[in-house]
């Protein structure tokens, strides 16, 4: 029996300093890029598409002063997911049913155009692939308003949290049953010499 207790322990143990691991690699990991912000002048356009539909979506190029970037990475737009949710959000509203939304970004006027221009051309160019139908957002209509830093928010749908959880207690009840069964072949073998 005593040999079974110190399995126990032991897997207990090691399952405590994965855990310990890694709420530590989050933390550093939220420390990377955690710190200062800086506003900045950064030109943007989003596309949307629906995989229900033959319309693809895009809004003119707008020029956002103020959105935030991380001072460290001066490239890195921050919540830069939020802008395509903002546009997701619109064309939700106006009746898209489940549009995929890209928020394309870029510090230079002439290379946002550039990209502009690349993405449009692979869906109304000569060489196109498919029949699409493609509409113009023009920025009265819409336009994205700038997106503050904040603590990082995590939102969790409460059916995956769950899922997650049973997952978890399904894995641990599997390795006591492994411990179990480990220290009971530990203590035949003791009994047998």
């Amino acid at each position: 029996m005593n040999a079974m207790m110190q399995y126990q322990e032991k897997t207990v143990m090691k399952q405590w300093k994965q855990v310990v691991l890694s709420v530590i690699m989050i933390l550093c990991a939220g420390a990377a890029y955690g710190g200062d912000f800086l506003p900045t002048k950064v030109y943007m356009f989003g596309f949307a598409a629906s995989f229900n539909d033959s319309t693809v979506y895009f809004t003119d190029v707008q020029q956002l002063e103020g959105a935030w970037v991380y001072e460290k990475e001066r490239s890195f737009l921050v919540n830069r997911d939020e802008y395509s949710y903002q546009l997701r959000n619109f064309l939700k509203q106006m009746g898209l049913e489940a549009p995929t939304c890209v928020t394309v970004y870029a510090f230079d006027e002439k290379e946002i155009y550039k990209k502009y221009l690349k993405l449009r051309q692979r869906y109304e160019g000569k060489k196109r692939k498919f029949d699409l139908l493609v509409r113009n957002v023009p920025a009265e209509v819409f336009a994205y308003k700038v997106v503050e830093p904040g603590v990082g928010r995590v939102i969790i749908d409460p059916k995956l949290a769950e899922a997650a959880a049973d997952k978890t207690d399904r894995s641990t009840a599997k390795a006591q049953r492994k411990a179990e069964k480990k220290a009971r072949k530990a203590e035949k073998k003791a009994q047998k010499k």
